[in-house]
C-alpha cells in the first residue's frame, strides 16, 4: 500500500506546487512540503486509514474542514466575462466554493487560505495575512480578476452581495481560473442547499522539502518521498491527496 499511495501523492504535488508556495521554474522561495490534503470523500475508508497511519510518526495535529460547492451559468453573473481567461471560457460555468466565516478563519490561521504574489499569470501565493471584515449582509469573494466587478450572486434562491477581496484560493490548489470561493456568514451557509464535503489535513513536525522545486527535479527529497511508494490508485483517487505548505500563525 505504500507504493500505491505514491502515485497518488505524486499526482497531487503536480497540482499543488503550481497551486501552493510562491512557485516558480527559476525562483528558489521556500514552501516546505510539511502537511497532506486529503479529500476524504474521494477515498474509500480503507485507503484514507492507510494514509493516516503511514505518517503517525510525525503527525503533529489532524484538522477536518467542511465547504459546500456548486456552480453557476455565467450568463446570470452581472458581469460580462472575457471570451478567455485563463485555463476558461466564458460561457463555462463558474464553480463556487462556499465555506462559513468560522472555517475560514481556522483555515487562515493554518495558513491555508492563499493568495497570488505575482502578477506575471504563474499561480504562485502565499498565506494571506488576515480575512477582510464582512460586512453586515455581506459576502467575501475570492477569484481570478476577471470577476472584481461582481457584485451580487444569486445561487437557488439564495440571493449574496459579494465583494471582491482579491485573487485568493484554499489550499492545495484554485481548481480552475473559473473558480470562486465564496466566505458567507455561518447563518447563510446553513441556509445553502448542498451536501457538505470534507478536507482533512495532517500537520507533519518535519518537511519532506520544498514544493517549488520538486516539479523542476530539484528536490531530490522530496522526489524520493514520492519514489519510495509507486503504485496506482484509481482515476478518482489520484487528485485527491496532495502535499501542502502548513505555516500556522
Amino acid at each position: 500500500m505504500k507504493k500505491r499511495i505514491g502515485l497518488l501523492i505524486a499526482a497531487g504535488i503536480s497540482i499543488t506546487a503550481i497551486g501552493v508556495g510562491a512557485f516558480s521554474f527559476f525562483g528558489t522561495k521556500n514552501s516546505p512540503a510539511n502537511g497532506l490534503s486529503i479529500k476524504v470523500e474521494q477515498l474509500n475508508e480503507q485507503t484514507k486509514n492507510t494514509i493516516i497511519n503511514f505518517y503517525k510518526d510525525i503527525t503533529i495535529s489532524q484538522d477536518l474542514y467542511k465547504m459546500k460547492e456548486g456552480s453557476i451559468d455565467n450568463n446570470k453573473l452581472d458581469i460580462k466575462l472575457p471570451t478567455r481567461f485563463g485555463d476558461s471560457e466564458a460561457d463555462t460555468p463558474s464553480n463556487l466554493l462556499f465555506i462559513s466565516k468560522t472555517t475560514a478563519e481556522k483555515m487562515a490561521k493554518k495558513g491555508l487560505v492563499r493568495e497570488r504574489d505575482n502578477k506575471e499569470g504563474v499561480v504562485s501565493s502565499v498565506p494571506l495575512d488576515s480575512l477582510p471584515k464582512m460586512g453586515k449582509g455581506e459576502t467575501i469573494l475570492f477569484a481570478n480578476k476577471e470577476y472584481k466587478d461582481l457584485r451580487e450572486i444569486t445561487f437557488e434562491g439564495k440571493k449574496m452581495n459579494v465583494q471582491y477581496k482579491g485573487d485568493v484560493w484554499l489550499s492545495p490548489s484554485r481548481g480552475g481560473s473559473n473558480s470562486i470561493l465564496l466566505i458567507v456568514d455561518d447563518i447563510l451557509y446553513k441556509e445553502i442547499n448542498r451536501k457538505e464535503s470534507t478536507r482533512l489535513f495532517l500537520s507533519f513536525d518535519k518537511s519532506f522539502g520544498n514544493l517549488n522545486l520538486v516539479t523542476s527535479g530539484k528536490d531530490p527529497e522530496l522526489q524520493k518521498e514520492i519514489g519510495n511508494m509507486q503504485k496506482t490508485l484509481n482515476a478518482d483517487e489520484i487528485s485527491a491527496v496532495s502535499f501542502v505548505n502548513i505555516s500556522e500563525k
